[in-house]
């Protein structure tokens, strides 16, 4: 099931927090003993990540762009 609208990046949080947990605790990608599955979600993951940061990033600028113009 969809997250709520209202909660969608809380949840999302809480299940990044858990992966991001395992993988400092790893000392290799071998050692967080991934299946084919989880090894193909990682490095999908890994490029959604990039593109997160890039449309915050971009959000953050134009919300800073428009409280500069008040």
């Amino acid at each position: 099931m969809p997250s709520m609208s209202y909660c969608k990046f809380e949840n999302t949080e809480i299940d990044m927090r858990q992966c991001v947990r395992a993988m400092e605790d790893a000392a290799s990608l071998e050692e967080l003993e991934m299946d084919s599955y989880e090894k193909h979600a990682f490095e999908r993951l890994y490029r959604l990540c990039y593109r997160f940061l890039d449309e915050a990033k971009r959000l953050k600028e134009e919300q800073y762009l428009e409280e500069i113009h008040l």
